[in-house]
């Protein structure tokens, strides 16, 4: 290997050592289609060393084959990175003796998410550790879909996001990857988490991509509950998915949807909740989204399997793994959007469900001896030590198996189940399918009605090769 790099000794450079990603969890997701060859190493046109290093598992791209416009930072993105430094080595406090915070939003594929990155990177480079708050339910960075989070990060992050799933010092489960779904729960989950920041570290906050109507009410109330120090806006070419100057005047003007009902008659405000607002020019442009192989929905179900994944054993799978018995009658259940839903109903809703694991000090939440799990009308916000998968139910020991990464400990502190629209991905149960059919031809449970987890309906009706419904209604009419 040494002799082949001799090449470069006169020239300044750097060679980068790429090896498979040594990990179980990637391994047996990588068996999923289309998640196949996550990471591989493709040469289109191999220079000559490459043929002997390539049987090595190592290859030679020319310089213009790896640095492509859209992965240099611009000269904005420099300026904002060096001034964060600067803001936390001479330790800027926001008057509240805390360290700085900064917060980042902009439109959907405006590159927050790397952004953030490269602010969590710059930070460590000047600090020990660097606070994350993820208010982005729909595309989590360290934690699973449908939670806000609170993370403290040591260590440089340099993947996507199903490489470093991590717990959390705080976590909230919403349910849901929309704040659509509960607006006014949802800013009770985001001061939930957000009480949790000591201010000791540098906090980095992490927004949606929600920019119109009531995304813009939310925006203006956690604008309120963080009070950040300084706003990084990302503008993109789509101008109708900009948001608007998110200067102070936008946050004590706008209305929020629990916040600033009122615009602020006291002009004298504008300086007391003061933050310096930086917009950039993303450096994502129109030519690079033919680069985007993978949806919202494709990240999120392996950000969801890696969760689940993380403490595979060699030749084992997620439904391989043997599960934790719990007792329903120590626990009480909350299933979003069930109105009307009988408690005789619950156990039916329950089985083969993603449910949060929260540790919940309500009154109502007691030991029963009910038939049936007791039921919880309103959504608790309160720490979700986890998630876990129902892989079962014994009616007659009252015994849930759940499948979760957590510990024995950590789960002898859960006596609340909270059951939202997060899905176990059907490629999971198409494997089991598929598995279970080459052994037999009976019917399989789970089997009809698949549906693309946690997506959209536009893949979810390409799937079953149906029309929208709004298309369907407007054949009818004609």
């Amino acid at each position: 290997m040494e002799d082949e790099l001799e090449i470069f000794q006169d020239v300044q450079s750097v060679a980068f050592v790429v090896r498979p990603l040594d990990s179980e969890a990637h391994n047996y997701i990588s068996t999923m289609s289309p998640y196949t060859g996550l990471f591989t190493i493709r040469t289109e046109e191999p220079l000559p060393h490459n043929m002997e290093l390539l049987p090595l598992g190592l290859g030679l791209f020319p310089r213009e084959c790896v640095m492509r416009p859209w992965l240099r930072l611009s000269k904005d993105i420099k300026q904002i990175l060096d001034l964060w430094e600067v803001m936390i080595g001479r330790g800027d406090k926001s008057g509240e003796g805390r360290a700085p915070v900064i917060l980042t939003c902009g439109g959907k594929n405006s590159g927050k998410s790397t952004l953030n990155r490269h602010l969590i990177n710059s930070a460590l480079n000047v600090c020990k550790g660097v606070s994350y708050l993820e208010l982005d339910i729909g595309q989590t960075e360290f934690s699973p879909p449908g939670c806000t989070s609170l993370h403290n990060v040591t260590e440089p992050v340099l993947g996507p996001p199903f490489t470093h799933v991590r717990k959390a010092e705080r976590m909230c489960y919403f349910g849901a990857v929309s704040a659509a779904a509960n607006v006014s729960m949802y800013v009770k989950c985001v001061e939930f988490v957000f009480a949790a920041h000591k201010g000791d570290n540098p906090l980095i906050i992490n927004t949606m991509g929600w920019n119109k109507g009531i995304g813009l009410k939310l925006l203006v109330d956690i604008l309120r509950i963080t009070n950040p120090d300084t706003v990084v806006q990302m503008d993109t070419y789509k101008l109708l998915d900009n948001f608007p100057p998110v200067t102070p005047q936008f946050k004590m003007a706008e209305q929020g949807w629990l916040y600033n009902t009122q615009a602020a008659d006291d002009m004298q405000d504008l300086v007391a909740d003061g933050h310096e607002l930086c917009v950039v020019q993303t450096p994502v442009m129109k030519m690079h989204e033919k680069f985007i192989t993978w949806m919202a929905a494709d990240h999120r179900n392996v950000t969801l399997l890696s969760y689940f994944c993380n403490a595979l054993k060699p030749s084992q799978s997620l439904l391989s793994l043997v599960p934790y018995t719990m007792p329903w009658t120590a626990l009480a259940v909350h299933v979003c959007d069930a109105a009307g839903l009988k408690p005789s109903k619950m156990l039916l809703v329950l089985n083969g469900s993603i449910v949060g694991l929260c540790a919940a000090s309500l009154p109502e939440v007691k030991v029963t001896g009910d038939s049936h799990p007791r039921m919880l009308k309103t959504l608790p916000v309160c720490q979700c030590l986890g998630l876990g998968l129902v892989r079962g139910i014994d009616p007659k020991t009252k015994l849930l198996y759940i499948v979760t990464p957590l510990t024995q400990d950590e789960l002898s502190k859960v006596n609340v189940l909270v059951k939202g629209s997060v899905t176990l991905p059907d490629q999971v149960t198409r494997q089991q399918v598929f598995i279970c059919l080459q052994k037999t031809e009976e019917a399989m449970p789970y089997r009809d009605n698949l549906t693309r987890s946690i997506g959209s309906w536009k893949t979810n009706f390409k799937d079953r090769k149906m029309k929208r419904p709004g298309a369907i209604f407007r054949s009818r009419q004609k």
